[in-house]
């Protein structure tokens, strides 16, 4: 799931939505039981990671959500 619109990065600076959108689901594509989503670009602004899980596990709380974020968020 891309984040939609980070909080702590300039939106003019992020390539658009749906082109990463797409890169993502290109990079998961073929790995079972993985899907790539736009739940977060569906969220009201900003978008905390915090607040998508908790979303997500209130929408879906039989699932089991697994985060992977990038370098530049991790530090």
């Amino acid at each position: 799931m891309p984040v939609s619109s980070p909080p702590h990065k300039d939106a003019s600076s992020l390539t658009e939505f749906s082109h990463r959108f797409k890169m993502a689901q290109i990079a998961f594509d073929g790995i079972p039981n993985c899907i790539v989503s736009d739940f977060e670009n569906k969220l009201p602004v900003p978008h905390f990671t915090w607040q998508t899980l908790e979303s997500l596990t209130q929408k879906y709380s039989e699932r089991k959500f697994l985060l992977c974020i990038g370098g530049d968020s991790f530090s």
